[in-house]
């Protein structure tokens, strides 16, 4: 639940309303390919005592910038340089992940996966006594 709220996060600080097309990951990534993530995006958590100076600089060797954070979690959000053909957003986020994972300020990298807010279930009407519903 944490991470659904996280991701969920996430995805409002980078504009998930604004109607942003997304890009599916493919089975060489490991996900399945329903997964669907922001194109240009990355999530990354760092190791405690990280600074934030250390974490501009890992972007900045991306040639990517902060988009947002969540310092208690330890959470930043990189945007990365624009492209406008898929196939390449997708290789442009993979390699930025493959990057990140090898740094040792890095805990994790990956895409800003798309989640959404499940409709809201109808309301549950209580039963009268002797079995009709109200």
């Amino acid at each position: 639940m944490l991470g659904a709220l996280l991701s969920l996060h996430l995805g409002l600080l980078a504009g998930h309303s604004r109607g942003q097309a997304t890009a599916p990951l493919g089975k060489e990534s490991g996900m399945p390919p329903e997964r669907k993530f922001r194109p240009g995006q990355v999530v990354v958590v760092v190791r405690p005592g990280v600074s934030e100076p250390e974490v501009q600089a890992l972007a900045s060797q991306l040639q990517a910038r902060v988009q947002g954070r969540i310092p208690e979690y330890r959470l930043y959000l990189l945007e990365l340089p624009g492209t406008a053909d898929a196939a390449a957003a997708k290789a442009q986020v993979e390699a930025a992940i493959e990057f990140l994972q090898k740094q040792p300020q890095v805990e994790s990298a990956f895409p800003n996966y798309e989640t959404g807010i499940p409709e809201p279930l109808p309301p549950i009407r209580p039963r009268k006594p002797g079995g009709g519903a109200g």
